[in-house]
Formats: structure tokens, C-alpha cells, sequence
């Protein structure tokens, strides 16, 4: 019965799409019997039932045909849906190529960016590490320029009550005085200009650190 069933199926399919009827009465037997199940066959049998049999076998044929058109827009729904998932996968093949493309690329120039930055981690390191030796030499030479000035104060001071001294006992002493006196002013002022350079180089180096320390990368 199935073989029968298939066999009118594809006898079916094939008028609907366009190709020959069934010219004998066999043929058409077969086809109608194949559809109707072999259950009332239209040869042989009672003749009064003859036409009732017609109108059942066309009802089958007609309902076969449907059936054969059904499945014909079903296969070809799913050949266009075949079609379209395989270009799409191709679509998603070639878009994962890329992003694999692009993550290497991206992964190559962070691997670079890491490389330069620590290289100017290192070149800072060193520089942060000149200033704080330039700092350091500054401040030294300001604290020994403070003790000369403190000194020289001193000697000053010394000088002054040798020369007070000198000049209750000697009064020719008073031309040494004021000598002493003109020297001691040249010593200040040049002590004076002194601090104010050293002052001038220690902002001027406080400056250039933060400069430095405020650069994007360092953060």
C-alpha cells in the first residue's frame, strides 16, 4: 500500500508539474487505485458505485496535487533558507576572520604600547633621579652658602670690633675701617645675588618636576 501511495504521489507531482496524463486505463487504475488505497478498486465491482468511486478518486488526486504543491513550496523555502544560512555563515566566517585579524593587530600594538611605555617609565626614572641629585646638590650648596654667609657675618663682626678696638688705640686705623667696611657691603650684595640665582634654579627645577609628573603616561 505505501509503495502504491508513493507511486501515485509521483505520478501526481509530475501532471502537476507539467508532464503527461495517464493515457490508458490502467494507468489511470493504477494512480487512482494507489490514491484510494486499493480499498475500492474502479475496475471489476459493483458498476452502480462506479461513479461514487470516480468522485472519491478525484477528491484523492485533487488532494494528493495539494498535498505535491505543499511540499513543493516547502523544499523550496527550504533550499532558499539553506541557501541563505550558508551565506550567512559565510558572512559570520569571514567577519570572525577578521575580528581574529584585528584582535592580533590590537594585541601587537598593546604589546608596543606596554614596550614604549615601560621604556619611558625607565628614561623618567632616570631623569626624576638626575633632578633629585641636581636638588640635592642645590640644597647642599645653599646650606654651605648660608654657613659662608654665617662666617663671613662672623668675621665681619669680628673684624669690625678688631678694627673699633684698633681705632680707640690708633686713630690712622679708621681708613682700614672703612675699607673693611666698602668690602663687607661688595661681599653682601654678592651674597645677596647669590641667593636670589640659587632660588631662581631651585623654582625652576620644582617647575620642571611637575611638569614632568603631570604627563598622561606616568598616571
Amino acid at each position: 500500500m505505501t509503495d502504491s501511495v508513493g507511486g501515485a504521489l509521483k505520478t501526481a507531482a509530475d501532471w502537476s508539474q507539467g508532464g503527461g496524463a495517464p493515457e490508458s486505463a490502467a494507468e489511470w487504475a493504477r494512480l487512482l487505485e494507489g490514491v484510494s488505497g486499493g480499498s475500492k478498486p474502479l475496475v471489476g465491482g459493483d458498476p452502480s458505485d462506479l461513479t461514487e468511486r470516480v468522485a472519491e478518486a478525484h477528491a484523492r488526486i485533487r488532494q494528493t496535487l495539494r498535498v505535491a504543491g505543499l511540499l513543493r513550496e516547502l523544499q523550496t523555502s527550504f533550499e532558499d533558507r539553506q541557501k541563505a544560512l550558508i551565506n550567512r555563515l559565510s558572512v559570520l566566517e569571514e567577519e570572525v576572520g577578521e575580528t581574529v585579524l584585528l584582535t592580533m593587530r590590537l594585541t601587537k600594538r598593546k604589546q608596543a604600547v606596554l614596550a614604549r611605555q615601560a621604556a619611558l617609565e625607565s628614561k623618567m626614572a632616570v631623569v626624576l633621579d638626575l633632578l633629585r641629585r641636581r636638588k640635592e646638590d642645590y640644597q647642599l650648596k645653599d646650606l654651605q652658602r648660608n654657613e659662608l654667609w654665617q662666617a663671613n657675618c662672623r668675621l665681619i663682626d669680628l673684624t669690625r670690633g678688631q678694627l673699633t678696638q684698633q681705632r680707640k688705640r690708633d686713630p690712622a686705623a679708621d681708613q682700614d675701617l672703612e675699607i673693611a667696611k666698602c668690602s663687607t657691603l661688595v661681599n653682601e650684595k654678592e651674597l645677596v645675588a647669590l641667593r636670589a640665582k640659587v632660588e631662581e634654579l631651585q623654582k625652576s627645577l620644582e617647575a620642571c618636576t611637575n611638569s614632568i609628573t603631570k604627563q598622561p603616561h606616568l598616571q
